[in-house]
């Protein structure tokens, strides 16, 4: 039985890398992007917690209420066939979405001989960043 070192199976993933000029020109796009995808994450989140409410609701049902939970649930299924469409997009640019709803994405940039990820904030006067050891991790809230 031979071993092989890699599988024919296995997926490979390009990286995409962009000096910070190109990243700087594709900015108003990936803004776009951003805005699309935090629009139908907050939509798919509305209509969650509205068939949630609706399932929740003590008591017997109206007659209506079956028809409302039906509908939450169907517009719950739109937004993320549309959420899934719009990441796929960004995706495909090589931009990874670190939060939607904050407007967050990470870009790998070449720059001085090096590879680094620049944090892009849709809600900074300054969106393009790259984090360093002063500021507060990515994960942290901003103030």
């Amino acid at each position: 039985m031979t071993s092989q070192s890699c599988p024919t199976d296995r997926r490979h993933r390009s990286l995409r890398v962009r000096t910070c000029a190109q990243a700087r020109t594709v900015l108003p796009y990936v803004a776009s992007i951003l805005r699309s995808l935090r629009e139908h994450r907050l939509d798919l989140l509305r209509h969650r917690l509205s068939a949630q409410r609706l399932a929740g609701k003590p008591g017997r049902s109206r007659r209506d209420t079956p028809l409302a939970q039906e509908e939450a649930a169907r517009e719950e299924g739109r937004a993320d066939a549309e959420y899934q469409k719009t990441l796929a997009e960004l995706k495909s640019l090589g931009i990874r979405c670190l939060d939607s709803v904050a407007g967050l994405a990470i870009f790998t940039v070449y720059q001085d001989g090096y590879l680094r990820k620049y944090v892009y904030d849709l809600f900074d006067l300054q969106p393009l960043r790259f984090p360093d050891e002063h500021e507060p991790g990515m994960g942290q809230a901003r103030r």
